[in-house]
This record gives C-alpha cells, sequence and structure tokens, in this order.
C-alpha cells in the first residue's frame, strides 16, 4: 500500500478531476528498493528457472476457485527479451515472489493521442507462506526501478475487485460475467478469421480509436492462445487464460476484444448475447466476459451476470484527462 500512496508516479484521486496536465507524472528512474530481511537481492529470471517459475505460480497463482495451469508455454515469457521477470529467494533459496512486466503491443501503443512506451505489470505472485511481509511491494518497486532506467514508461495494470470502487484513480471497470459452454448453443452463422487477417485489419484501424483509449496498435499472441471469430460483421476475439477451475479443472476461457467489421474497416462496438453464446459452443469449459460486451445488460439465462466481481485497470506513471471512462483496446493474452 505504501508504494502507491507515497510514490509520486502513482495518480491520486485529485488528478481524477482533470484539472492536471496530460503527461508523465515523473520523468526520473525510479529508485532501487531497500533489501528484504532474510531474503537475497531480486534477479532477472531467465530459460534455466522456466522449472521453478511455473512449479511456484502453479501451487501459489490463483484463488479459491481457479489455478493458473502454468507450464512449458512460461518459456515465451523468458525467451523474450522484451518481458521483464523477476524473481525473489529467499538466503533459504526458496522462492519468495514473482512479477512479470510486458509489453502492451508489440509496436506503438497510443495514450489518448500521444504515442508512448506501455507495458503491463502482471503476475505478481507471492507465496503463500510469506504473504503481508513487504514482499509484493518489494517487487512492485523494483520493477518499477528496472523499467525507468531508460526514460520514463507507463505501466498498466489490473485487479479483480468485489464491487466497483466509489473513488478511485481507475481507469475503467466492468462486470464480469460467465457462460458454461456445455449449454452454450449456436444461435448465428460462425466461422474463425485467419489472425494474419485480423492483424492486418487491426494495424489499418486500430489508430482511429485513440482519442481518450489506449490503444496497442499490435496485437500480441505469444502463447499461441487467441483465437478470432466472426458471426456476420460482429468480431470476437477470445483467449486460454491458462486457468483452471479447482471444482472440476475446467478451462476458463475469456474475451479479449469485441467489434464490428465492414469491409477493410473494424472498429469496437458492443455485440449481441446470441453471438457471445453461440462463440461459447465453440468451446469446452467456461466463457467469461464482462457485461459491458452486451448491447443490453441484464441476467439473462444461461448467462451469469455480476456474481463474479468486477475487473479494474489502473494506470502508473501518466495522466489522462478521462480517468473512469478510458478503454484499452489491445489484443494480448494476460497473466
Amino acid at each position: 500500500m505504501s508504494f502507491w500512496a507515497y510514490n509520486v508516479a502513482a495518480p491520486k484521486l485529485w488528478h481524477t478531476l482533470g484539472l492536471t496536465k496530460v503527461d508523465f507524472l515523473r520523468g526520473r528512474p525510479a529508485s532501487q528498493p531497500y533489501d528484504l530481511p532474510n531474503c537475497n537481492r531480486y534477479r532477472r529470471l531467465v530459460a534455466d528457472d522456466m522449472d521453478v517459475l511455473s512449479a511456484f505460480l502453479r501451487n501459489n497463482y490463483g484463488d479459491a476457485d481457479w489455478y493458473l495451469d502454468a507450464g512449458p508455454w512460461l518459456q515465451t515469457y523468458l525467451n523474450d527479451s522484451d518481458v521483464i521477470v523477476l524473481g525473489l529467494f529467499g538466503k533459504d533459496d526458496i522462492m519468495r515472489g514473482c512479477i512479470f512486466s510486458t509489453p502492451l503491443s508489440n509496436n506503438d501503443t497510443i495514450v489518448g493521442k500521444k504515442h508512448a512506451f506501455v507495458r503491463v505489470i502482471e503476475g505478481l505472485c507471492v507465496h503463500r507462506s510469506f504473504r503481508n511481509t513487504g514482499v509484493a511491494a518489494y517487487l512492485i518497486t523494483a520493477m518499477d526501478y528496472e523499467t525507468s532506467q531508460r526514460g520514463p514508461v507507463i505501466h498498466l495494470y489490473s485487479r479483480e475487485l468485489p464491487v466497483t470502487p466509489l473513488l478511485s484513480t481507475h481507469l475503467n471497470v466492468k462486470t464480469y460475467a460467465y457462460i458454461e459452454c456445455l449449454v452454450a448453443r449456436k444461435k448465428t452463422p460462425i466461422q474463425e478469421m485467419d489472425l494474419a487477417t485480423f492483424a492486418k485489419l487491426w494495424a489499418s484501424n486500430s489508430h482511429q480509436w485513440s482519442s481518450g483509449n489506449v490503444v496497442g496498435t499490435t496485437p500480441c499472441w505469444r502463447r499461441g492462445d487467441i483465437r478470432t471469430w466472426v458471426c456476420g460483421k460482429t468480431v470476437i476475439v477470445v483467449t486460454d487464460t491458462r486457468r483452471r477451475t479447482r471444482r472440476d479443472n475446467q478451462t476458463i476461457w475469456e474475451t479479449v476484444w469485441c467489434g464490428t467489421t465492414d469491409q477493410d474497416q473494424l472498429y469496437p462496438t458492443r455485440v449481441k448475447h446470441d453471438e457471445l453464446e453461440t462463440v461459447a459452443s465453440m468451446y469446452k469449459g467456461i466463457l467469461f466476459t464482462t457485461m459491458e460486451s452486451f448491447v443490453a445488460a441484464g441476467k439473462r439465462a444461461p448467462w451469469h451476470v455480476g456474481t463474479s466481481g468486477v475487473h479494474a485497470w489502473y494506470m502508473y506513471n501518466f495522466i489522462i484527462p478521462n480517468f473512469g471512462s478510458c478503454e484499452i483496446q489491445a489484443i494480448r493474452e494476460e497473466l
């Protein structure tokens, strides 16, 4: 908590009033964190750490309902020089925690109308036996230091919350909805769009959505977990979250983006319940989306709406004029 409360690069509530210049909050590099008691200094994890990292995340990343099916796919993060993965080990060589910083886009990112380098903090995980000991704050501080040495960087990060916060610096908050794929029915014609075609559409159109939004101009699918579906003119992008339910080990899928295509045009829109249900019928497991993806909200069977909390996005080291209503338009797999 102290990291966000006292760091000058962390937006404060008064910044949400829209009275501050749109710019970086801190231009200078961040300071290194102090060492934690009984711990070695953090280090960047490399390809040889894959087995240790995989076992650590499988055992410690998740909650009462789900776990991360960590495996060889993590190698795609460790092999990518643009991805920074930090690990903290105790003097006993037991991993205390890890954190990832991943580029939002493979290329340029537009924030409002400003071109900037934007990264995502994700995969922050602390060993179950060492929580509430300062490990999380230490790792965030370490990542802030590592990513700020070559110039100002914007970081995004997300949180899953039980309800929408009343006073917050969030960019946006979305209410979760999900459907069990077993009960989903195909209600509209559907076909799959190859990723190369979709990437070309995205690259040629995404710059048009930049007003008031954060836009990654190039899709990023390092794990190979993304598929793009087309129902008429509706485009729905889905990813394998690599999360599995603890109760019955079902795969948890999630919509990454919803929009409309018309010839060479592509733009974000809400979609119909029936189109999302048709996409769900192509999978086995559970498909998550957000209530805001629907044309009309409502608790409409077989969808479960508002029973799984909300998903909130936040921004670090940058001020935008529209906190609370800033959309993130990006194609990527999340940890």
